[in-house]
């Protein structure tokens, strides 16, 4: 089991709308602090789906140098249903010792779409991060 205490959380898509077109999302940087953490795990809200995202239209993408992107082999093949899927969180986990440095997310909304979020967590990193701004957090709290 992972501690989420020893995670670092990053935002790759703020809170946004988009009909029918293609998010603009930012790349998760599996390296902090000179240091590759060994998982990441890539989430994704979605408010209300609108029309179907079809197969190729939501995908994790990776690249060595942050420009060059390439799509991670089995997160091609994904559909959201606009009818079921509303209100859903979708998770991808990745082993990032064996994957490129960036991660970003390829996500073309169904028209319709009103709301999308995307968060990337790094965990088992080689030191824990300390504090919120390390946690990649405003504030954190330990309650015991």
């Amino acid at each position: 089991m992972v501690n989420s205490q020893d995670s670092k959380i990053m935002t790759m898509l703020a809170p946004v709308s988009a009909s029918g077109a293609a998010f603009t999302t930012i790349a998760l940087d599996t390296v902090q602090s000179g240091v590759k953490a060994d998982w990441a795990t890539v989430y994704v809200y979605f408010g209300a789906v609108g029309a179907n995202i079809t197969a190729g239209n939501f995908k994790l993408t990776e690249s060595d140098d942050n420009s060059s992107y390439a799509d991670v082999a089995g997160t091609t093949a994904l559909t959201v249903t606009g009818t079921t899927d509303n209100g859903k969180i979708w998770a991808f986990q990745l082993d990032t010792r064996k994957r490129k440095r960036y991660i970003k997310l390829a996500l073309t909304a169904g028209a319709g779409a009103t709301l999308a979020a995307a968060w990337g967590e790094l965990s088992r990193q080689k030191e824990a991060p300390y504090t919120a701004a390390t946690r990649g957090v405003t504030g954190a709290e330990i309650i015991l």
